[in-house]
């Protein structure tokens, strides 16, 4: 049976009539008369060779054959949106966003899918980086998280957060460690800020060697090791509240002391899209709420 001559709107009419068993009510569900619903049923009637609705004295009643019909069509109907919307949405380019590692996994992520369900349409694809060589035209990002002073050429920026750095160890490690100065005898786990323990140490008034252990290329990875118990690491706790609440790690002392760098909000000069604009002001307010 060829379809090819038979219209979408007579199939939707007859859909309607039978599910709402009336051609006034399937008229104003499709902002047509009833006259043209009437229409379009006799012209699907008459290309089956089948009756589907039993015309009354008082109304319309649907056939067995058409209620069948009927659940097929609406099925059918609803795929064909699905996919049109689908269509529709994969035009929009997703929005392509740049970010150091460590602030991807400890603070965009468990906050991201708040902006995903605020912006359906603006779909976000995460590219992170160690924040080196980051630029924002060679890699095609709309904006990017960079961790600094906020003086990057060739793109316009906002401050985010400030960020903290203190001890952060396992409990096993913590238990043998009563002050800082126990830290002499326990393997510091450095990033490549390789003034970050001398400072902290400085601070807390212990003579110890900070550029001892090993040094990793992030602040994930070094808390890693950390996690292994391997070694007390210097980082920002905010990036690791997941740990921290779940008990794998612990801060063992109190004494913190400023980054030597924020976390920033970057973005190109050129005018920003939608989502790239819903995005930024989206971030800006989250850092603002999570300071505050």
């Amino acid at each position: 049976m060829n379809l090819r001559h038979l219209p979408l709107g007579a199939l939707r009419a007859v859909a309607a009539a039978a599910r709402l068993g009336s051609f006034a009510r399937a008229a104003d569900e499709l902002h047509v008369t009833p006259a043209a619903v009437s229409q379009q049923v006799k012209l699907v009637e008459d290309y089956l060779g089948v009756r589907l609705f039993d015309r009354l004295h008082r109304g319309l009643r649907p056939t067995a054959r058409v209620l069948a019909l009927q659940l097929e069509l609406d099925r059918a109907f609803a795929t064909i949106s699905g996919a049109l919307h689908e269509t529709a949405r994969d035009e929009q380019p997703p929005l392509a966003v740049g970010v150091v590692g460590t602030f991807a996994l400890g603070w965009l992520l468990p906050r991201l899918p708040r902006f995903e369900a605020s912006f359906p349409s603006a779909r976000v694809q995460l590219f992170t980086h160690n924040n080196r060589k980051v630029d924002l035209l060679r890699d095609r990002l709309d904006v990017a998280i960079r961790f600094g002073d906020g003086g990057w050429p060739g793109c316009r920026s906002r401050h985010l957060l400030d960020s903290w750095l203190t001890p952060l160890c396992t409990p096993r490690v913590a238990a043998v460690m009563d002050s800082p100065r126990d830290l002499r005898r326990t393997t510091l786990l450095s990033t490549y800020h390789r003034d970050d323990w001398p400072r902290w140490l400085s601070a807390s008034g212990i003579e110890v060697d900070g550029r001892r252990g090993p040094v990793f290329d992030s602040s994930v990875a070094m808390i890693q090791a950390a996690l292994g118990d391997f070694g007390v690491g210097l980082a920002d706790p905010r990036m690791f509240a997941r740990q921290i609440a779940e008990g794998a790690l612990m801060q063992p002392f109190g004494t913190s002391i400023p980054a030597v760098g924020e976390y920033w909000l970057t973005w190109r000069e050129q005018v920003q899209s939608p989502p790239a604009a819903a995005f930024c002001d989206w971030i800006v307010a989250e850092a603002a709420s999570t300071s505050g």
